[in-house]
């Protein structure tokens, strides 16, 4: 039970490697690892609420509940024109207007009340029920004092959630004592208001009571006077206690075991209305992390959010969010995706092409810079951004398969796998480069009414914009000329002054028109086959999803694991090479025989004693190369004096200061090479001694001994 304490502890090391134990072995292990890292920690003995001791977090909101309430207001500019219309003057009844505000404040009041009485009614059926051990269950945490790592206040730390709670918490009811690796403490002061009113200065004696004395003399505080001996001397009198060294071996966490974090690789939390599930990387299949599930009631039996997170998927896929009550999904994916795809918003049961969704692009990495696309089973929308032909929307309608098969002949030249197409509409930014009556702001293409509507920007100083309307004329055959009727076009001009456009101007806009008539139709049918492309395949990104797993992973990166393997057995080989060419210095001499498998003596005798001859040859060419370099040396520094005598009272300080730091390294390296010269000279006989070592034991010599 919660009102005793446990008999015995388990080290921090068995707690990290079973992945269990009790709040006082958590305690522990979290208080070690904060004093490894520079915090001034302990660990606490104490009271705490039947919640707090339980592990109940049924009547705590979820603290990594996600939030979309709360949408961001846009900036309003409240800057005053410097010509401002006059309001219009007020002739309705004050009176009247007074009333009808008291009406509107009783329906607010009303309303508020009613949130009031909701919200009082809430917090008493949340409250939990009354405790017969409220004040004595027994409960560990960790306190960090501010003695260092910038510390302002203390703070205490639950070890089971790893939330910072403030002294005046209401969780934590008292605190018996505190501990840590350099003594124990015991406080004496009043815990009635709960631990609020705590003073943590360990130093001052009506607060704490230690257990070890003998602390170092600049950690307590003096109350000794000028007359009495001074506290450094008393202190060094005291009996000193030293606490006991710890026998825990270094807390050490590998990769693997830090991302195997939860038991068996998961752990579930249950808050209120939530439920937190938590997942090691690559235990679930599909690389989910943390599953968030909402409810509407406490029991946990109505869900209405879902939302789930994942990591190292292969397809970008970082975040799902599910509305159980309208069965929508929203998918969230990151950068790395070949179709650019940002979010996928739609229906659980709604299937294909003509479903309901919409889907957000990265418009940066897309060629179309298309950013946003809405499907809808009787229209389309694209929206772009920073297109080179100033087109940022292009909207088209549908129209249902039963009503186009009464159109006859239209179905047959603008055919689709699905739906017919009655209208399309573009929307362009303006041109700079063009004049505002010629550049397009809309295109209506209504194939239904085989009609062709253009609307123009707004020129500087206009309150309307030009339009030109067009009739098709009737299908073209292949390899007619298109024909022009001035009869079946209308315009508005913005200046009634300015000329009509000329019939050659006007034709060479119809054409034009017609042709981004049927190339907008092509690049609709073409969003619709991608939309089915990338609904198709990530229909099996979700059957059968794929992991990314990181080169530096060595752990599951089987390829990696593989390629390390063969690089170090190479580097083995090589270096195994290496040393047998080194160590083999008798080859040369059996090659020069003809490598055979058995020498006579005379043999024998002739390659011991051409291999001691070289090896003496090889000494004393190394002796007599570095006796050169001893004696040119020398030369040269007896020169250099010899100079710096001569011309020691016409050079600068300078020239002296370089002269004195070049002729002490050229001093420096003659003194070593005079001790090379010694350590070869002692070194020899030893030398000698292990060749005729190696002769023994080298077995292709053996008949030179036995």
């Amino acid at each position: 039970p919660s009102i005793l304490q446990p008999e015995h502890l388990y080290s921090p090391t068995a707690v990290l490697e079973n992945q269990k134990g009790n709040i006082f072995e958590y305690s522990t292990l979290l208080c070690s690892f904060l004093i490894g890292a520079g915090y001034d920690a302990y660990v606490v003995m104490g009271y705490a609420t039947r919640e707090f001791c339980k592990f109940n977090q049924t009547r705590v909101v979820c603290p990594i509940l996600p939030d979309f309430s709360k949408k961001e207001e846009d900036a309003k500019d409240e800057t005053i024109p410097k010509y401002a219309i006059k309001a219009p003057p007020d002739l309705r009844s004050k009176f009247l207007l007074e009333m009808e505000q008291k009406e509107i404040q009783k329906k607010e009041d009303k309303i508020r009340q009613e949130e009031e009485e909701k919200r009082l009614e809430i917090e008493e059926f949340e409250k939990p029920a009354p405790d017969e051990l409220y004040g004595t269950r027994i409960h560990s945490w960790v306190v960090v004092l501010p003695t260092s790592m910038d510390i302002e206040e203390p703070f205490f730390i639950d070890p089971l959630t790893g939330n910072k709670y403030n002294l005046s918490c209401p969780s934590y009811l008292g605190l018996e004592s505190l501990w840590n690796h350099t003594n124990y403490w015991v406080n004496v002061q009043d815990c009635k208001e709960g631990c609020k009113d705590l003073r943590f200065d360990l130093t001052d004696l009506t607060c704490w009571e230690h257990l070890l004395a003998g602390e170092p003399w600049f950690s307590r505080k003096s109350n000794f006077t000028e007359d009495e001996e001074s506290s450094v001397d008393i202190i060094l009198m005291e009996k000193h206690l030293d606490m006991p060294a710890s026998w825990v071996t270094k807390l050490d966490i590998s990769n693997s075991e830090y991302e195997n974090r939860f038991p068996k690789g998961q752990k579930t939390i249950l808050y209120k209305k939530a439920k937190l599930e938590h997942f090691a990387p690559y235990v679930q299949e599909d690389g989910l992390i943390t599953r968030i599930t909402t409810y509407a009631d406490y029991e946990w039996e109505t869900p209405e959010w879902v939302y789930e997170y994942y990591s190292n998927r292969a397809d970008c896929l970082t975040e799902i969010r599910r509305n159980l009550m309208e069965y929508s999904i929203l998918e969230i994916f990151k950068r790395g995706r070949e179709d650019c795809l940002k979010e996928h918003y739609y229906y659980e049961y709604s299937l294909g092409v003509e479903a309901e969704r919409t889907m957000e692009f990265f418009h940066m990495a897309r060629l179309d810079g298309l950013q946003k696309l809405e499907m809808h089973p009787l229209y389309l929308t694209e929206h772009f951004k920073d297109r080179e032909d100033f087109l940022f929307y292009r909207r088209v309608d549908y129209q249902k398969r039963g009503l186009a098969a009464e159109e006859g002949p239209k179905r047959i030249v603008l055919i689709s796998v699905f739906l017919f197409i009655f209208r399309n509409l573009l929307r362009n930014t303006r041109n700079p480069d063009k004049e505002a009556d010629k550049d397009i702001a809309r295109k209506t293409f209504a194939i239904e009414d085989n009609q062709i509507q253009l609307k123009f920007h707004y020129a500087p100083d206009k309150i309307t914009a030009a339009t030109r309307d067009f009739i098709k004329p009737k299908t073209i055959e292949i390899g007619e000329r298109l024909t022009f009727n001035p009869d079946l076009t209308a315009g508005y001009q913005t200046d009634p002054m300015d000329k009509p456009p000329k019939n050659s101007y006007l034709f060479n806009l119809l054409e034009e028109q017609l042709k981004a008539e049927e190339e907008s139709l092509l690049f609709v049918r073409k969003m619709e086959d991608d939309v089915s492309l990338i609904l198709s395949k990530y229909s099996s990104e979700m059957l059968q999803p794929k992991l990314n797993i990181s080169i530096y992973n060595m752990e599951r990166n089987k390829l990696a694991i593989a390629g390390m393997k063969e690089v170090d057995k190479k580097i083995r080989e090589e270096v195994a090479r290496q040393v047998d060419m080194e160590l083999d210095f008798i080859a040369p001499y059996f090659a020069s025989l003809g490598d055979p498998k058995k020498i006579t003596l005379a043999q024998a005798l002739n390659i011991r004693e051409n291999c001691s001859t070289d090896f003496k040859q090889m000494l004393a060419n190394r002796i007599n190369k570095i006796q050169k370099e001893f004696e040119k040396l020398a030369k040269k520094i007896e020169a250099d004096n010899r100079w710096y005598e001569e011309q020691q009272g016409y050079i600068s300080k300078a020239q002296e200061a370089d002269f004195m730091k070049k002729n002490a390294e050229d001093t420096f390296n003659l003194h070593v090479l005079k001790t090379r010269i010694t350590r070869f000279q002692d070194l020899a006989p030893i030398k000698y001694q292990a060749l005729e070592a190696c002769f023994r034991a080298d077995k292709r010599l053996q008949i030179l001994y036995y």
